[in-house]
């Protein structure tokens, strides 16, 4: 379930804060048919990262995991040593972009020390990133609605304040702690009402304080960055398991498309990295039946708010 705010005009930029930059080139292109696996390989990856294998095998059954990582079904205790050779003890990575053919875009990357987020306001007619490069332009697209979705919203604005204590890592203690302030309170009031997002934006600050006034700017900045990358790796996780069990309950039918209602979006768009219910139905598609290259679903998208976004989004997605 995602939390939505209803689209608002777009007001006028802090003129105190540089403005935010322009799209960035497009990332890479990837078959359709490798979308979901894709993410679910990089979902697993980073929790083992983030958590270690063994918790991430200890939330996800095996074969789940397995079948994420392209091992396939099979004996379980081999796919364990497998998961374990391949997991590191080092930082998480930052989350990547996966896109499709015909132009799909994961709705935010992160490089280079920049989060690019994917304009929701211009879909389907056109595909257009914006750059943030601090937490005070992450606030700015929230406000203009260019993102939705409480998952999506929280790991928005856990990678802004992130970007906030890297860009004020030089400065003094208490001119750090002021920014970051001002820049939590300007991110929960450009999308009021979304408790994960609020969440989110509770749970870094939680942590800034805990380091203490004694912390160097880099200490704090890297604590912030970790516990974004944490954020984003358990959405992934969360929602690739919930895409599992919802693909393993839709059932087969004989004959005919897999019908299906869907309302709103509940897709990566609003999610994250990782949707739920549309991945859902990218899996089931993904099966070989016989004589037929994939397996037939047909869709009806709804919705009921003014803009008609949820339904826009998801018919984009599908």
């Amino acid at each position: 379930m995602t939390e939505h705010a209803p689209e608002q005009p777009s007001p006028a930029p802090d003129p105190s804060s540089p403005g935010p930059d322009t799209p960035s080139p497009a990332p890479e292109v990837a078959g359709r048919r490798q979308f979901f696996r894709i993410f679910g390989r990089q979902a697993i990856e980073t929790v083992t990262q983030v958590a270690g294998v063994a918790s991430a095998v200890s939330q996800m059954p095996t074969n789940a995991a397995a079948g994420l990582m392209g091992l396939g079904l099979g004996d379980s205790q081999k796919h364990a040593a497998t998961l374990s050779a391949r997991s590191t003890p080092a930082r998480p990575v930052a989350p990547a972009t996966v896109a499709a053919a015909g132009g799909y875009r994961s709705p935010y990357r992160v490089a280079a020390g920049a989060l690019y987020l994917l304009d929701q306001r211009h879909l389907p007619e056109r595909v257009e990133e914006q750059t943030c490069r601090r937490g005070s332009d992450v606030a700015f697209y929230l406000r203009a609605a260019a993102a939705r979705g409480g998952p999506l919203m929280a790991q928005l604005g856990a990678y802004g304040l992130a970007l906030t204590a890297r860009e004020s890592a030089d400065r003094s203690a208490a001119q750090r702690e002021a920014e970051l302030r001002r820049v939590v309170r300007a991110i929960a009031v450009a999308r009021p009402g979304s408790r994960m997002l609020d969440w989110a934006l509770g749970y870094l600050d939680g942590i800034a304080r805990s380091l203490g006034p004694d912390a160097s700017g880099d200490a704090v900045a890297t604590a912030l960055w970790d516990a974004a990358d944490r954020i984003a790796a358990d959405a992934q996780l969360d929602h690739a398991r919930i895409a599992q069990h919802t693909a393993a309950l839709l059932p087969r039918p004989e004959g005919r498309p897999l019908r299906v209602l869907l309302h709103g979006d509940p897709g990566a768009l609003t999610s994250g990295l990782v949707g739920t219910a549309i991945n859902a139905l990218v899996m089931r598609t993904a099966e070989h039946e016989p004589g037929a290259s994939t397996a037939a679903v047909q869709a009806w998208v709804t919705e009921t708010r003014p803009y008609l976004e949820g339904a826009r989004l998801a018919t984009w997605e599908l």
